[in-house]
């Protein structure tokens, strides 16, 4: 076995969105480091839904047409609220 990145975990969005509305994502080919930063010093990471069909924001995060559907952000900031709260609890 080789030691890789460590992995990531977010218990706060299940706390707050509830277990049935946060999906996990299917293993994929690229990479993320972020892991290695919360050896050093806590941190959260996590991805947002953002887009919204009916609005017509639907683009992916590297397309130039991508947007944002700022209703979801509350959801986002309601995550990061808990994580803190719960960092800040122990």
């Amino acid at each position: 076995f080789r030691e890789g990145v460590p992995v990531c975990t977010n218990d706060a969005a299940a706390e707050v969105l509830g277990r049935e509305n946060v999906h996990y994502m299917i293993p994929q080919m690229g990479g993320e480091d972020f892991g290695l930063f919360t050896q050093k010093t806590p941190g959260t990471f996590m991805r947002i839904g953002v887009k919204n069909p009916e609005k017509g924001i639907v683009h992916k995060g590297h397309s130039p047409h991508f947007d944002v559907d700022e209703a979801s952000l509350v959801a986002g900031v309601e995550v990061f609220t808990e994580a803190i709260r719960a960092y800040l609890a122990d």
